[in-house]
């Protein structure tokens, strides 16, 4: 007796052999395509969805970085503003797009934070969805009225809005304008009426046009109109007075204990590879920490401040539980 193989089995396992070879080449040949492309990257335009309108300063922010990282990639940096339904819709198109770093999310506490208590079915998920690239800055929020109006502090609104329950209105166009203009409504028993807009541009339109009695709007969009004496500011929504605005207070003399402050970042869809996020984290905070960027970004009303993509998907988590908080406070129901 011989151990050799019957001879019928003989062509089967070298064909199961060829193949196998042939499946570690394709494989072998996927992983090193995948590695060379990652490394290519970036090869052609990136484009970086905002998912607000033009104006905004999630806006004003991207456009802040995308001719200085154009210059560092070495390709163009293109803004597509989606804005819509509480910035669902681009945030959405993100997370749906290919994952090959060249569409990215320049979204917000919106995005990533508040909308998870604002939707009962938000059609994106913030965090599975995405892969954290990097925190871009913060932005307090302003509480303003019209400079024609005889108002010149919280104080005197709130006498002025109980003086006329069910008469005054303010204005929303994002979840950092609605919360704490809520928030004091409801502390405050001012019995105030809500106007939604598409947006915080639109809505200062309406303040500027006296439509609106007052709104909260986001320090970047209203520092031109607060500057050129069109509208007053009463009060801010950070920890402290701003530079931008000397001795206007902080809420939380009104609203003990309360602080919000709207923060912008990045991030891409979710299995874009690490590699390419690496890449892309490093130039935006280079990019967003050159002194002359950083100057531009402060004088718009912003602060810049960056983050690992581990510590930026760390935030997101902490940050939805809060703005949970927020909505609840503020009695406003999921849509």
């Amino acid at each position: 007796m011989h151990s050799e193989q019957p001879p019928f089995l003989k062509p089967q396992r070298r064909r199961i052999a060829c193949a196998w070879v042939a499946a570690s080449a394709l494989l072998l040949g996927a992983s090193a395509f995948a590695q060379t492309s990652d490394a290519a990257w970036p090869q052609r335009t990136v484009t970086l969805v905002v998912p607000f309108a033009a104006g905004t300063a999630t806006d004003v922010m991207a456009r802040q970085l995308t001719e200085p990282l154009a210059a560092q990639l070495g390709v163009a940096v293109v803004i597509d503003n989606k804005p819509g339904a509480s910035a669902a819709i681009g945030a959405s198109a993100v997370a749906r797009a290919a994952p090959d770093g060249y569409t990215i999310l320049v979204g917000s506490s919106t995005t990533h934070a508040a909308n998870a208590a604002l939707f009962k079915k938000l059609s994106y998920d913030p965090i599975a969805d995405f892969k954290p690239v990097t925190l871009l800055g913060y932005v307090p929020q302003v509480m303003m009225v019209n400079a024609n109006s005889p108002v010149k502090s919280v104080k005197e609104f709130m006498d002025f809005a109980k003086a006329n329950k069910g008469k005054v209105n303010y204005a929303q166009g994002s979840s950092g304008n609605l919360l704490p203009a809520a928030i004091l409504n409801l502390r405050k028993d001012l019995g105030m009426t809500m106007v939604s807009y598409k947006s915080p541009p639109q809505a200062v339109q309406d303040l500027l046009g006296d439509q609106v009695s007052m709104m909260f709007g986001d320090l970047s969009v209203s520092l031109g109109n607060i500057k050129a004496g069109k509208l007053r500011p009463l009060a801010v929504t950070a920890s402290s007075q701003q530079p931008l605005l000397p001795g206007v207070p902080p809420l939380s003399e009104t609203l003990e204990g309360f602080e919000l402050t709207t923060w912008i970042a990045m991030f891409a869809p979710a299995r874009t590879p690490d590699a390419i996020v690496e890449k892309l984290r490093a130039a935006v905070t280079s990019v967003i920490n050159d002194r002359a960027v950083t100057a531009r970004i402060n004088e718009s009303g912003m602060r810049v401040q960056t983050s690992s993509s581990a510590e930026l998907g760390n935030y997101v988590r902490s940050e939805t539980v809060k703005w949970a908080g927020f909505v609840k406070e503020a009695g406003v129901q999921p849509e």
